[in-house]
Formats: structure tokens, C-alpha cells, sequence
């Protein structure tokens, strides 16, 4: 008999093999819509309150920092101690080397406000991302690999940064590779137990190492799920569950041992009750036959996190809100910005992204706010060092400097806005500066730090020597500029590439008489608009989701604000992405010297209204 053995249900606690002990229900913290993130913390504090004293999360679920503040929460209204809580995560799908590990764990420990986890997990022993050359992807496994992460783990815990080390998603090839080379048995495997996808064999695998399972997704479809639509039994009216909830009186779901997930308090209190009861043998054997061998899929647990409809992962865990909405106008529209930035709160945009005109922002913003168009916390600014800081002992003035105009406390995003020394500074270093973004960023002065106009080679001088990547690289994509090369090496670098002027020249551009197709009635856009029941501007700035990037879109007309966000309902195919790739001229609206020259007039009108302010 496999799945759960009677003799082994987990009513309270359960020792691992490495003596220390697990809870046997454990509360998680992922949920599906990114928008419902903030839900956790409150969730954290229901669990913990009704009962839990395991807290489930990982880098991937976004979900450390709400963790972290939850917990803070409970110890200090004395509801739990430190020690009575058994805090489970899981390392980032980015973390493949040895070296990688214990600055990952002291990352997650810095979220969760703790000294130590309970226990760390890999989370997968694939390279889902892509991200390391010749490591496996998907199904593929790597002994090699798999083995040097997990002695990075085994490096954690004779640090004392966490009790307890474990996997996550590995079947018995993956265990038997770290079995077969590892002083260290991992004490859990963390795998999706469900009655239609009962792991039986794995399982038992498991339990004859000594390795305690704990089991995700355990509702398996009883409950909906996104990305897929199968209806398998059993459901929540099935009369064997019924009878079972009848006679332990407790609800359906609860005839499941889980490490469940849910916002309502009602359901966390219910989850929490499984511990009352013990399912008798024949009851685990009758369940075991719901198995159809089917698993939840896999896009619903990586694709709507790292690539969500309306959000983009950044490097550093950290969420931005697409598309971005810009403010770099000609300075004859700065008397129209206020009022476009209000009217792109009002229709949904929240990240801004600032040009030197954070003094206008900072009106719109504290407006939006006064009249509860959104919350700080809502909204992801952005701001860029000035061309002028050429040291870093001069970026967190530079950045002080900036909060004041903007009247906040802090940025989303702070921009190297470029590599190059524009500014004519003797002694320029770029590494020396990058030091400076991560000086800000320590002080908590900016959530996350990026470049902008960074090159290959740009971006090759910093990221072997420092300590915190860039989240994001600034720069131009559209069709007649589709900086293919630098996009692709961006992402092959987890760095999320923001696209300005993503419309290129469909839209006229000062001093330019002859402009390179497309314009906005090319026959070939019309026809995709027409399709999708759409603009051709909506299609150009929908190209530039497609190809992976944020496209930041700038305008002071109403209309064009609302509708240049409208493109989230909609996808193009494979085939008009690179139609649309055929236009590419590698000719840029703004080359570098046209970029210093409308700096340095809009600085100057700047100065001008800053000196009026302070």
C-alpha cells in the first residue's frame, strides 16, 4: 500500500531522519494570480492563530517577505515563540552552483526577517530557465549538477542557516544521485500527492529511505485550476468522500492530508483540523483508486509566476507592473504631464517610469493618492541616476536627492541610465558607480536596481564582479531597431529588458522628414488590427510583450493612454512576431548623442523649476 500508510499518518508531529521534527500540516503560501499576493500575510497570521505551526514558501512564490512580516507579527503579540514555528523554503531555479546557495538562503532569511529556516529544499533538480548551458531542462535530470547545489546545502546547515535540508519535485533517479555521492540523507521530498496523482510509487520510494514526504496540490481537481479544465473524479459530491466527512465530521476536503493553500480564513481554520482523525486502511486503499496517473501541469506552477499577464518577475524577487507608462516628453508637454500621469492611474497603468521631471510626478502621485486612485504600495516608480554622478560616493546623495523632489521615501526601480561617460568626469568607473546602486539599494533607499542603454559588453564588465545583477536593462526595441542580440542575452541573463520607444517610427519623430516603415497604416499591421480588433499601435507595443519585453509607452492624449495599456487581451502568433522582426533596419530613434542632447535641455528646464521648489 502506498500514497499514505496507515500506520504513518501525520496527525501532529513526524521526526525526520536528521532527529529533528516536522509538523505534519503545514500551511502554504503560493497562490496562482500574483495580484492576490498581498492576501498572504494576513493568511500567515490566520494560519498561525488557528492552530499551524508550519509555514510553507519559496523564492518562487514571492511570498518570503509576507511570511517574514506575518511571522514578526505573531511572535511579538506573544502568540508563538521562534521555536514553536517550523518555517520550510525553497532555493531560486537560478541557484545551480554550490557558490550560489548560501547567498541565496542568507537572501531568503534576509525576507523572512529569521536567523535561520527549518528547513531548505531545492526545488526542482532541472534548470527550468535555461539558464546554465548543458544543464538539463524539463524531464532531463543531471546527477552532476544536482549534486553540487546540494552540497551548497549541506554547507548551509553546517552554517546553522537552516536545521534541515530536502528536495523538492525529484523522483528516485534524482534521490539516488544525491544518495549515492552525499554524506547527508535528504529529510524531505516535496512532491504533488492528490488521490489523481497518488506518486504511489515514488512514495513508498521515499518512505523506505526514511524520507519523510510532505505533499502539495493534495486537493488535486477537486478544487479549480488554472490552465486546465479536465473534470477528474473525485469531486466534492462523490459519495465515498461524503461518507468518510460524515463520519469524522469534517468536510471533504479535509479527508486529504495537505499542505494546503488558501486566503480564506475559513478554509485555513478547516485545513488546519486534519490532525483529529485517522483515515482507517481501507479508506486510504478506496481512495488510492481515484489515481489516473494525471498531474496538475506544469505551466500553471512556473508560467503564471515568472511570466504572469500583467507582472514580470525581476531577479531580486521583486514584482513590476507591465506595461510601463513613460514621461520623458518634449519639454512643450511638460504643462500636459500631471494630468496624463493622473489619467494613466485612473486607467490602470502603475508603473511610472520618471525622467527628470520627478517634481511634476511627485504632484500626480500624491494627488492619485489624496483621492484613492491607488496606494504608494500599488504603484512601481522608477527613477534614473542623473548622466552627471560619475562615483559612487555620489549615488545615494544623488538618489536622496531625487526622493525629495519626488516626496517619497523610497523608489521601485533605480536606473544607471548609462554606460557611457556622457558627462566627461575624469577617473570613470562603471563598476566603481554599480557599487554606488548597491550601496542605495542595502539602505533600502530602492526596492531593486537596473541599467539602461547597457550593451553586451557593457553588461559583461559588471555582472562577474558584483554582488546584486541588474534587475533590468533600459533600452530601445521596435521594429526598425529589434536589438534581437541584446534582448536575447538580457534574458539568457535573467535580466528583464524595458523597452522605450516601442511604436519606433510609426509615430512622427522630431527632425526626421523620411521616416523607414512601418507607419501605423502599413497594410500588414492593418490587417493583424482588423484580426485582433485592434489599433497598429495596440499590435507594435503587443510585439514588444511578445518578444519578452515591457514596452514603456509615453503619451499626454487620454485616449492613446487608455488604449496603449489595453493590450493585455490578445496575443500574436509566432509567425507575426517575425514579420513584424522583418522591418528591423537597426536604425534607432535615439542614438546616443540625440539622448545627451535632449537630457541636457530638459535638465535645463528642470533646474529651472526646482529652484522655484527649494
Amino acid at each position: 500500500m502506498y500514497w499514505v500508510q496507515a500506520n504513518r499518518v501525520y496527525t501532529e508531529k513526524v521526526q525526520m531522519n536528521d532527529g529533528h521534527w516536522i509538523p505534519g500540516i503545514a500551511f502554504g503560501t503560493y497562490v496562482y494570480n500574483l495580484t492576490e499576493r498581498t492576501g498572504v500575510y494576513q493568511s500567515v497570521i490566520t494560519a498561525v492563530e488557528g492552530g499551524c505551526r508550519h509555514i510553507d514558501t519559496a523564492y518562487l512564490y514571492l511570498t518570503e517577505d509576507l511570511v517574514g512580516k506575518a511571522v514578526e507579527n505573531v511572535i511579538d503579540r506573544g502568540i508563538v515563540k521562534r521555536e514553536d514555528l517550523f518555517i520550510t523554503t525553497k532555493l531560486s531555479f537560478r541557484v545551480l552552483t554550490r557558490a550560489q546557495v548560501i547567498p541565496s538562503i542568507k537572501e531568503s532569511l534576509k525576507r523572512l526577517k529569521l536567523d535561520y529556516v527549518d528547513l531548505v529544499l531545492i526545488h526542482t533538480p532541472c534548470d527550468v530557465l535555461g539558464l546554465k548551458p548543458g544543464f538539463p531542462k524539463k524531464s532531463e535530470c543531471s546527477r552532476n549538477h544536482t549534486l553540487e547545489v546540494w552540497k551548497g546545502l549541506e554547507d548551509a546547515k553546517r552554517l546553522c542557516l537552516t536545521r534541515s535540508i530536502g528536495v523538492s519535485n525529484f523522483n528516485s533517479t534524482d534521490m539516488a544521485s544525491i544518495l549515492a555521492d552525499s554524506d547527508t540523507v535528504p529529510a524531505v521530498n516535496q512532491i504533488e500527492t492528490n488521490p489523481t496523482f497518488a506518486h504511489q510509487e515514488l512514495v513508498a520510494y521515499c518512505q523506505s529511505k526514511n524520507i519523510v514526504v510532505t505533499g502539495y496540490a493534495p486537493f488535486g481537481f477537486l478544487v479549480s485550476r488554472p490552465f486546465n479544465d479536465l473534470a477528474l473524479p473525485p469531486t466534492v459530491d462523490d459519495p465515498f468522500l461524503v461518507s468518510q466527512a460524515e463520519k469524522y465530521d469534517v468536510t471533504i476536503d479535509r479527508c486529504i492530508i495537505p499542505i494546503a493553500a488558501s486566503l480564506k480564513p475559513e478554509h485555513i481554520k478547516s485545513n488546519m483540523r486534519t490532525a483529529g482523525f485517522a483515515l482507517r486502511e481501507k479508506a486510504i486503499l478506496r481512495i488510492n483508486k481515484y489515481d489516473r496517473n494525471v498531474k496538475l501541469p506544469a505551466k500553471s506552477a512556473y508560467y503564471e509566476t515568472f511570466q504572469s499577464k500583467d507582472v514580470r518577475l525581476l531577479i531580486d524577487g521583486n514584482i513590476l507592473p507591465i506595461p510601463a507608462f513613460g514621461t520623458a516628453v518634449p519639454v512643450n508637454q511638460l504643462k500636459d504631464l500631471r494630468q496624463a500621469v493622473l489619467w494613466a492611474i485612473e486607467s490602470g497603468w502603475r508603473t511610472i517610469d520618471t525622467d527628470v521631471n520627478e517634481d511634476i510626478i511627485a504632484e500626480a502621485v500624491n494627488e492619485a493618492i489624496r483621492c484613492g486612485l491607488v496606494t504608494r504600495e500599488e504603484l512601481f516608480i522608477i527613477a534614473r541616476l542623473p548622466l552627471e554622478v560619475a562615483k559612487r560616493k555620489r549615488v545615494v546623495p544623488a538618489l536622496e536627492s531625487t526622493l525629495k523632489r519626488l516626496q517619497m521615501d523610497y523608489v521601485d526601480l533605480f536606473i544607471v541610465n548609462s554606460p557611457l561617460n556622457l558627462s566627461g568626469k575624469k577617473k570613470f568607473n562603471l563598476l566603481d558607480l554599480w557599487t554606488g546602486m548597491e550601496d542605495a539599494k542595502e539602505l533600502g533607499l530602492t526596492k531593486s536596481i537596473g541599467v539602461g542603454n547597457f550593451r553586451k559588453e557593457d553588461l559583461i564588465s559588471i555582472l562577474p564582479y558584483c554582488t546584486t545583477k541588474p534587475a533590468v536593462n533600459e533600452i530601445e526595441v521596435n521594429p526598425t531597431f529589434t536589438n534581437i542580440e541584446l534582448v536575447e542575452y538580457c534574458q539568457k541573463q535573467a535580466i528583464i529588458v524595458m523597452a522605450y520607444a516601442p511604436l519606433g517610427f510609426a509615430v512622427p519623430r522630431p527632425e526626421v522628414t523620411k521616416r523607414p516603415p512601418p507607419s501605423l497604416t502599413d497594410p500588414v499591421l492593418v490587417k493583424m488590427a482588423k484580426k485582433y480588433d485592434v489599433t497598429t499601435a495596440q499590435v507594435l507595443l503587443r510585439y514588444v510583450i511578445e518578444r519578452g519585453t515591457v514596452p514603456i509607452t509615453r503619451s499626454v492624449n487620454k485616449n492613446h493612454i487608455k488604449q496603449n495599456r489595453d493590450i493585455l487581451n490578445f496575443t500574436l502568433t509566432d509567425e507575426e512576431v517575425d514579420i513584424i522582426n522583418g522591418y528591423n533596419k537597426n536604425w534607432p530613434v535615439y542614438p546616443a548623442e540625440k539622448r545627451l542632447n535632449d537630457y541636457n535641455i530638459k535638465m535645463e528646464h528642470a533646474s529651472r523649476r526646482n529652484k522655484k521648489l527649494y
